[in-house]
Protein backbone atom coordinates (compact mmCIF):
# COMPACT_ATOMS: atom_id res chain seq x y z
CA UNK A 1 0.00 0.00 0.00
CA UNK A 2 1.40 3.49 -0.90
CA UNK A 3 1.68 6.54 1.16
CA UNK A 4 -1.25 8.01 -1.21
CA UNK A 5 -3.45 4.97 -0.33
CA UNK A 6 -3.41 5.77 3.41
CA UNK A 7 -3.76 9.28 2.99
CA UNK A 8 -7.02 9.01 0.45
CA UNK A 9 -8.30 6.10 3.17
CA UNK A 10 -8.09 8.54 5.99
CA UNK A 11 -9.53 11.27 4.22
CA UNK A 12 -12.68 9.54 2.84
CA UNK A 13 -13.71 8.44 5.57
CA UNK A 14 -12.19 9.78 8.78
CA UNK A 15 -10.38 7.92 12.01
CA UNK A 16 -13.34 8.41 14.28
CA UNK A 17 -15.51 6.71 11.58
CA UNK A 18 -12.91 3.79 11.39
CA UNK A 19 -13.13 3.73 15.18
CA UNK A 20 -17.25 3.77 15.45
CA UNK A 21 -17.39 0.53 12.79
CA UNK A 22 -14.21 -1.04 15.08
CA UNK A 23 -15.02 -4.27 16.96
CA UNK A 24 -13.92 -5.08 20.28
CA UNK A 25 -12.27 -8.72 20.79
CA UNK A 26 -10.47 -10.63 23.31
CA UNK A 27 -6.82 -11.31 22.89
CA UNK A 28 -4.70 -12.98 25.74
CA UNK A 29 -7.70 -11.91 28.21
CA UNK A 30 -7.25 -8.37 27.00
CA UNK A 31 -10.17 -6.36 24.90
CA UNK A 32 -8.60 -5.06 22.02
CA UNK A 33 -10.09 -3.17 19.03
CA UNK A 34 -9.80 -4.27 15.48
CA UNK A 35 -11.18 -3.33 12.37
CA UNK A 36 -14.53 -3.77 11.25
CA UNK A 37 -15.23 -6.73 8.38
CA UNK A 38 -15.61 -3.90 5.86
CA UNK A 39 -12.40 -1.93 6.19
CA UNK A 40 -10.36 -5.60 6.77
CA UNK A 41 -11.69 -6.55 3.23
CA UNK A 42 -10.95 -2.99 1.89
CA UNK A 43 -7.12 -3.35 3.40
CA UNK A 44 -6.76 -6.78 3.08
CA UNK A 45 -7.39 -6.43 -0.76
CA UNK A 46 -4.61 -3.62 -1.42
CA UNK A 47 -2.11 -5.49 0.64
CA UNK A 48 -2.90 -8.62 -1.43
CA UNK A 49 -2.25 -6.05 -4.63
CA UNK A 50 1.10 -5.19 -2.50
CA UNK A 51 2.51 -8.62 -3.12
CA UNK A 52 1.14 -9.32 -6.68
CA UNK A 53 -1.70 -11.54 -6.17
CA UNK A 54 0.62 -14.20 -5.05
CA UNK A 55 0.40 -14.45 -1.31
CA UNK A 56 -2.19 -17.55 -0.88
CA UNK A 57 -2.02 -16.79 2.58
CA UNK A 58 -3.26 -13.37 2.12
CA UNK A 59 -5.90 -15.02 -0.35
CA UNK A 60 -7.05 -17.22 2.45
CA UNK A 61 -7.64 -13.86 5.14
CA UNK A 62 -10.14 -12.23 2.67
CA UNK A 63 -11.95 -15.85 1.77
CA UNK A 64 -12.24 -16.18 5.69
CA UNK A 65 -12.89 -12.71 6.23
CA UNK A 66 -16.19 -12.91 3.86
CA UNK A 67 -17.45 -16.57 5.59
CA UNK A 68 -16.75 -15.33 9.28
CA UNK A 69 -19.00 -12.45 8.70
CA UNK A 70 -21.99 -13.45 6.80
CA UNK A 71 -23.99 -10.39 8.06
CA UNK A 72 -21.40 -8.35 6.46
CA UNK A 73 -22.75 -4.79 5.55
CA UNK A 74 -21.36 -5.04 1.29
CA UNK A 75 -23.18 -1.71 0.52
CA UNK A 76 -21.45 0.10 3.50
CA UNK A 77 -18.11 -2.08 2.12
CA UNK A 78 -18.51 -0.91 -1.25
CA UNK A 79 -19.17 2.61 -0.75
CA UNK A 80 -15.35 2.37 1.15
CA UNK A 81 -13.75 0.82 -1.85
CA UNK A 82 -15.16 3.52 -4.14
CA UNK A 83 -14.17 6.70 -1.55
CA UNK A 84 -10.74 5.24 -1.11
CA UNK A 85 -10.39 4.48 -5.39
CA UNK A 86 -9.32 1.03 -4.80
CA UNK A 87 -12.47 -0.61 -5.90
CA UNK A 88 -11.04 -3.03 -8.71
CA UNK A 89 -8.26 -3.60 -6.51
CA UNK A 90 -11.07 -5.25 -3.86
CA UNK A 91 -13.04 -6.63 -6.34
CA UNK A 92 -9.86 -8.71 -7.69
CA UNK A 93 -9.43 -10.27 -4.10
CA UNK A 94 -13.01 -11.28 -3.38
CA UNK A 95 -12.21 -13.28 -7.05
CA UNK A 96 -9.26 -14.86 -6.35
CA UNK A 97 -10.80 -15.47 -2.99
CA UNK A 98 -13.82 -17.29 -4.87
CA UNK A 99 -11.87 -18.79 -7.35
CA UNK A 100 -9.21 -20.75 -4.89
CA UNK A 101 -11.54 -21.08 -1.86
CA UNK A 102 -15.00 -20.91 -2.90
CA UNK A 103 -15.88 -17.95 -0.86
CA UNK A 104 -19.27 -16.86 -2.02
CA UNK A 105 -20.05 -12.89 -1.67
CA UNK A 106 -23.18 -11.32 -2.88
CA UNK A 107 -24.78 -11.12 -6.32
CA UNK A 108 -24.03 -7.10 -6.14
CA UNK A 109 -20.72 -8.21 -6.09
CA UNK A 110 -20.12 -11.10 -8.66
CA UNK A 111 -22.46 -9.23 -11.04
CA UNK A 112 -19.76 -6.32 -11.70
CA UNK A 113 -16.67 -8.54 -11.46
CA UNK A 114 -18.19 -11.05 -14.24
CA UNK A 115 -18.37 -8.31 -16.78
CA UNK A 116 -14.98 -6.96 -16.17
CA UNK A 117 -12.78 -8.61 -18.88
CA UNK A 118 -9.33 -6.96 -16.91
CA UNK A 119 -10.57 -8.37 -13.64
CA UNK A 120 -10.72 -11.59 -15.26
CA UNK A 121 -7.53 -11.78 -16.76
CA UNK A 122 -5.55 -10.85 -13.75
CA UNK A 123 -7.09 -13.47 -11.92
CA UNK A 124 -6.17 -16.03 -14.36
CA UNK A 125 -2.48 -14.67 -14.31
CA UNK A 126 -2.23 -14.87 -10.67
CA UNK A 127 -3.96 -18.29 -10.10
CA UNK A 128 -1.43 -19.51 -12.84
CA UNK A 129 1.61 -18.41 -11.36
CA UNK A 130 0.71 -18.93 -7.85
CA UNK A 131 2.33 -22.31 -7.49
CA UNK A 132 5.40 -21.90 -9.62
CA UNK A 133 8.60 -22.05 -7.81
CA UNK A 134 9.90 -19.26 -10.03
CA UNK A 135 7.31 -16.89 -9.34
CA UNK A 136 7.44 -12.62 -9.99
CA UNK A 137 8.88 -10.88 -7.76
CA UNK A 138 7.86 -7.88 -6.34
CA UNK A 139 9.02 -4.76 -8.26
CA UNK A 140 8.22 -2.50 -10.45
CA UNK A 141 5.65 -4.84 -12.54
CA UNK A 142 3.80 -4.33 -9.31
CA UNK A 143 3.58 -1.08 -9.63
CA UNK A 144 2.49 -1.31 -13.15
CA UNK A 145 -0.46 -3.85 -12.62
CA UNK A 146 -1.75 -1.88 -9.53
CA UNK A 147 -2.15 1.46 -12.29
CA UNK A 148 -3.76 -0.61 -14.63
CA UNK A 149 -6.33 -1.48 -12.39
CA UNK A 150 -6.92 1.93 -10.97
CA UNK A 151 -10.66 2.90 -10.53
CA UNK A 152 -9.94 5.79 -12.83
CA UNK A 153 -7.50 7.68 -15.49
CA UNK A 154 -7.16 10.33 -12.62
CA UNK A 155 -5.86 7.77 -10.30
CA UNK A 156 -3.30 6.16 -12.63
CA UNK A 157 -1.60 9.38 -13.23
CA UNK A 158 -1.57 9.59 -9.73
CA UNK A 159 -0.15 6.19 -8.75
CA UNK A 160 2.43 6.92 -11.84
CA UNK A 161 3.51 10.13 -10.58
CA UNK A 162 3.96 9.12 -6.72
CA UNK A 163 6.00 6.15 -8.00
CA UNK A 164 8.12 8.69 -9.97
CA UNK A 165 9.13 11.42 -7.38
CA UNK A 166 8.79 9.77 -3.65
CA UNK A 167 12.14 8.02 -2.57
CA UNK A 168 12.39 4.53 -1.63
CA UNK A 169 14.79 2.72 0.58
CA UNK A 170 16.45 1.76 -2.93
CA UNK A 171 17.09 5.98 -3.78
CA UNK A 172 18.83 6.17 0.10
CA UNK A 173 20.76 3.52 -0.40
CA UNK A 174 21.72 4.60 -3.79
CA UNK A 175 23.49 8.00 -2.70
CA UNK A 176 23.35 8.09 0.85
CA UNK A 177 22.93 11.53 2.46
CA UNK A 178 23.24 14.13 5.46
CA UNK A 179 19.86 14.31 7.05
CA UNK A 180 19.91 18.39 6.25
CA UNK A 181 19.69 17.05 2.69
CA UNK A 182 18.11 14.03 2.83
CA UNK A 183 15.27 15.79 0.91
CA UNK A 184 17.80 16.24 -2.15
CA UNK A 185 16.41 12.58 -2.95
CA UNK A 186 13.10 13.86 -4.70
CA UNK A 187 15.26 15.74 -7.03
CA UNK A 188 17.37 13.05 -7.61
CA UNK A 189 14.79 9.62 -7.59
CA UNK A 190 13.86 10.78 -11.56
CA UNK A 191 17.49 10.99 -12.38
CA UNK A 192 18.10 7.33 -10.82
CA UNK A 193 15.05 6.14 -12.42
CA UNK A 194 15.98 7.04 -15.94
CA UNK A 195 19.63 5.01 -15.24
CA UNK A 196 18.17 2.31 -14.11
CA UNK A 197 15.48 1.99 -16.68
CA UNK A 198 17.82 3.20 -19.21
CA UNK A 199 20.44 0.71 -18.41
CA UNK A 200 17.68 -2.05 -18.14
CA UNK A 201 16.97 -1.82 -21.78
CA UNK A 202 20.71 -1.20 -23.24
CA UNK A 203 20.94 -4.59 -21.52
CA UNK A 204 18.08 -6.45 -22.81
CA UNK A 205 19.18 -5.53 -26.61
CA UNK A 206 22.61 -6.84 -25.78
Amino acid sequence: MTRSDVRRIVEAHAVTDVLQRSQSSSFLGVNVLTLSPEDALVFGSIHLAKHRWCELRLICDIAELIRAHPQMDWNRLLEIAAKTHNKRLLYLGILLAHDLLGAMPPEEVTTPIAADALLIQFALNAENTLFQENRRPVGRETLYDITRLRDSFRDKIRTGLWFALTPSIEDYEWLPLPRHLIKLHYLLRPWRLSIDYGLALVRSRL
